[in-house]
C-alpha cells in the first residue's frame, strides 16, 4: 500500500522487471474493481480549445477572436466515454485547424472482444452526432 512520499519513490526508482511483475498487476485489479471493464481505451492530453483565460503566450486564450472554436471532437469523446469507451479529442494547435479529431490508445492488454465493443460505440455515435 502507498501510504508515504517514500513509497511513491520507491516505485518510480524501481527496475522495470520488478515494476512489470509486482506494481502492474496490482495496477489493473484496482482499474477493474473502480471502473469495470468498461474503461477500455486511453489518451493523454485534454481535448478542447475553448478557454476563459487570457494568457497572452498561448493561441486559445478567450481573448483570440481569430480562432474557430470546435467542440465537436469534444463532445463526440465526452459520448463515447458516456458509453464506457475513452477516446480524446484533439483540437487546433493540436491539429490544423479545422482538421479535430478523436484518438485512441490500444495496449495488449485489450481483448478483441474490447475491441469489438469500441468500434460498436464508434458507429453509434457518428449516428447519433450525423457525421
Amino acid at each position: 500500500m502507498i501510504e508515504t512520499k517514500q513509497d511513491i519513490l520507491e516505485i518510480l526508482n524501481m527496475p522495470e522487471e520488478a515494476f512489470l511483475r509486482d506494481v502492474l498487476p496490482e495496477v489493473g485489479r484496482v482499474r477493474e474493481a473502480q471502473f469495470g471493464r468498461r474503461v477500455l481505451l486511453s489518451a493523454m492530453i485534454g481535448y478542447t480549445n475553448v478557454c476563459k483565460t487570457q494568457c497572452l503566450y498561448c493561441g486559445m486564450r478567450a481573448g483570440n477572436s481569430d480562432l474557430k472554436r470546435f467542440r465537436v471532437a469534444q463532445e463526440f469523446a465526452n459520448r463515447m466515454l458516456d458509453k464506457g469507451v475513452y477516446v480524446t479529442g484533439f483540437s487546433y494547435p493540436v491539429v490544423p485547424m479545422g482538421k479535430a479529431r478523436v484518438r485512441t490508445q490500444i495496449s495488449a492488454g485489450h481483448t478483441k472482444e474490447d475491441l469489438d465493443f469500441a468500434v460498436k460505440c464508434f458507429g453509434e455515435v457518428k449516428k447519433e452526432m450525423g457525421i
